[in-house]
């Protein structure tokens, strides 16, 4: 039985699943120091018998994915059902499930159910063993919704770093196709555009013939073809579709391939009200990152200053307001993103990372130690555990950084001291102000150590070369 894989524990909630799995720590069964003998952790998406949603309860799907990236084993959302026939909820929980738990597979409950809307298809299964089934009413427009993912996100396909819970992509590299799930979940017609940061058209002049339907549940329009226009804008492709109230769209572009000369997130997305201005979040998602060193990509300085800046007042905020906080989730989804920013520069796919050799995952977990180093000494102390604990962590993987990524002695030094008072600086400001010393002379000395590093442009980690 050494080849069978046991999994655990199929929990209703998502916080159950988090503490089951912490006592199964605790008994040394599932990530504790001796390894683990369980080899995929298995939720349910449900609270109770209703969806589970982010806006009841923030912060556990993306500490559920935490536990199960920490301990290196699939997270699998393995049952989810509910009784809104119209399909509405079934997105929502899907693609919140996907922005924050990151699965690895999402299965339905049941896809007949008799004489139930908790089905897909409703069927009368008869009163005695000798009656024959048959269709009670037909598909209910979730089954159709439902079809909008399985479609078109096909087993296989990348999944990608989006920047919004309201759209999902995904990329196969054989087919050069990309394909995208979007929804208008408001209750008024909105122009919703996604930007395809990391791609761009596979040979100019290329036939692109693109793949659209719509459901509109409440009309009951099922799988209709829509327009969607393709544009090409700041180096890159964009999608841009007018959705009516509570509507889904699937897409389906081909011949397309990934950027070899940008370094952006893969997927931006921003809706646009019907007057044609950007919703707020539109500029902060739109910004682009210009290089000077197009002959040698990589992670820049200013790269690993976002990503220090957004881990840092994500755990400032963690242990200021709790994981659970609107403010916190937010801020640990702008660290993905800027972490998914800095996986596209070395040349791969979100959430896939570059390899161990490049120096990568020693980068984001120094990164990362450096920012609870600070946030934990300075809600508990100098003397706490765990952040003594941080701290030997950041300084293990800034010298295991230097010795993948060849970095020089000088260049090694300004790096870790840069990222240590970026952290000092982030939760200074949350604990004590803006105007406060420690901020501020926090502040000074990462200026110092950026200027030292060479500025927003100058080239930490490089892209590996490729093989000719």
């Amino acid at each position: 039985l050494s080849d069978v894989v046991i999994a655990a524990s199929d929990e209703n909630r998502p916080d159950q699943a988090i503490r089951t799995w912490q006592e199964l720590g605790k008994a040394d069964v599932a990530g504790g120091p001796s390894g683990s003998y369980v080899g995929c952790l298995n939720v349910h998406a449900y609270d109770g018998l209703e969806p589970w949603l982010e806006s009841r309860h923030r912060g556990f799907r993306s500490a559920l994915r935490r536990i199960a990236t920490v301990a290196g084993v699939p997270l699998c959302v393995s049952e989810h059902g509910n009784a809104d026939s119209s399909g509405v909820t079934l997105a929502q929980v899907i693609l919140e499930d996907f922005h924050y738990l990151q699965p690895a597979s999402w299965c339905y409950w049941q896809p007949v159910e008799h004489h139930s809307s908790w089905g897909l298809v409703e069927a009368d299964f008869g009163d005695a063993p000798s009656q024959e089934p048959k269709a009670a009413d037909l598909p209910h427009p979730k089954y159709y919704i439902f079809a909008h993912f399985t479609r078109f996100i096909r087993r296989g396909m990348v999944m990608l770093h989006c920047s919004e819970p309201w759209a999902a992509a995904s990329f196969a590299p054989e087919e050069n196709s990309l394909a995208a799930v979007i929804t208008n979940p408001t209750l008024g017609t909105s122009k919703q555009r996604l930007r395809l940061s990391a791609f761009v058209p596979k040979g100019r002049g290329s036939e692109r013939r693109i793949q659209a339907v719509l459901t509109e549940p409440n009309r009951r329009r099922l799988f209709v073809p829509c327009e969607v226009e393709v544009q090409e804008a700041a180096g890159c492709l964009e999608l841009l579709v007018e959705l009516p109230a509570r509507s889904i769209c699937s897409v389906l572009l081909p011949n397309v391939c990934l950027s070899g000369t940008e370094s952006k997130s893969l997927v931006e997305s921003t809706s646009t009200n019907m007057d044609g201005v950007d919703s707020p979040g539109a500029a902060q998602a739109g910004k682009l990152r210009k290089h000077s060193h197009d002959d040698q990509l990589g992670v820049t300085v200013q790269m690993v200053s976002s990503m220090a800046r957004a881990a840092a007042e994500g755990a400032a905020l963690e242990r200021w307001l709790g994981q659970a906080d609107l403010q916190t989730v937010r801020c640990w989804s702008r660290w993905e993103h800027e972490c998914g920013c800095a996986a596209t520069a070395m040349d791969a796919i979100p959430p896939a990372l570059p390899s161990a050799d490049s120096g990568f995952s020693d980068l984001l977990e120094a990164v990362c130690a450096a920012a609870w180093g600070a946030a934990n000494e300075r809600k508990y102390g100098a003397g706490n555990p765990d952040a003594q604990q941080a701290w030997d962590r950041f300084a293990r993987h800034i010298q295991q950084l230097a010795h993948r990524a060849g970095l020089s002695p000088e260049t090694t030094n300004d790096l870790k001291w840069y990222v240590f008072n970026v952290s000092w600086m982030m939760v200074n400001l949350r604990w004590y102000g803006q105007s406060s010393t420690d901020h501020t002379e926090a502040s000074d000395r990462a200026a110092h150590h950026f200027r030292q590093l060479g500025g927003s442009d100058n080239v930490i980690l490089r892209r590996c070369q490729k093989k000719k």
